[in-house]
């Protein structure tokens, strides 16, 4: 029965995405729970592989202390990234979108597959071989209020992502020590690893450990957005979105 529901709240969530049109029915979502939403979660993979998209990668959400504090929640939620998420060049249409939100964001690329449970912290550190800057737009199928339930139900609100050059990554350097600053048409943000809990590295070991948990595998060349360093910002049509990060520039134009 559960999967029945599951099914349907997926095909809901993947329509709304498509089509760029919020759901009009939602009480469903706000009586899921945090299991229910992975259930859901799940039933979206499954769909998503069927459609040929591949699963590119994860996000975190919730990942920081006054986000826990307002869900009552202990560790923060996790969202799937798939291929179609991905923007390859340097803009976004507003017609593929609802109302959404951009992060600034530290991606982590792994280097090999990791599978099972039984990976000390540093083991998960060697399995990284790139990191790059990214942004996340989030877009929420729900309405911008919701249940913790429902949250992870709609994909954690993950909607697209782009990624800036891939840069080795160094134990000790650059992950734990990243600073940058996000300038849109009226302001510059700067973001800093104390605006995600335990900083990018430690949120980073803490969603491995949490998918392998919920999945049992993640792989190698599979994204992993690790937190906004910046406070989340409304998208307007119109604005180019600049991030400098790594010693570089990832660039967004939203159209």
């Amino acid at each position: 029965m559960k999967n029945t529901v599951y099914q349907q709240a997926a095909a809901a969530i993947h329509n709304a995405r498509v089509e760029c049109l919020p759901l009009s029915e939602v009480t469903e979502f706000d009586c899921f729970t945090i299991e229910d939403g992975y259930g859901v979660q799940r039933q979206l993979i499954k769909q998503m592989v069927s459609e040929g998209k591949a699963l590119s990668g994860w996000k975190v959400a919730m990942a920081n202390q006054p986000a826990l504090d307002r869900f009552g929640l202990e560790e923060p939620v996790y969202g799937v990234l798939f291929s179609d998420m991905l923007i390859e060049g340097d803009s976004l249409s507003s017609d593929a979108v609802i109302a959404p939100k951009l992060e600034a964001e530290l991606a982590f690329i792994l280097g090999h597959d990791l599978e099972g449970d039984v990976y000390t912290d540093q083991q998960i550190i060697e399995a990284i071989a790139w990191i790059a800057p990214a942004f996340e737009i989030a877009d929420s199928r729900l309405g911008w209020t919701f249940s913790i339930g429902g949250f992870v139900a709609d994909n954690a609100v993950a909607s697209f992502y782009q990624l800036g050059e891939l840069q080795p990554f160094i134990p000790g350097q650059t992950a734990t020590e990243v600073e940058c600053s996000l300038t849109t048409a009226t302001e510059t943000l700067s973001g800093s690893p104390a605006s995600v809990l335990g900083g990018p590295l430690n949120s980073f070991i803490k969603m491995v450990r949490s998918l392998l948990a919920l999945h049992g595998r993640v792989e190698a060349g599979q994204h992993f957005i690790s937190g906004s360093l910046t406070k989340p910002i409304d998208m307007i049509p119109g604005t180019t979105y600049r991030l400098t990060m790594l010693g570089g520039e990832l660039v967004l134009s939203y159209k």
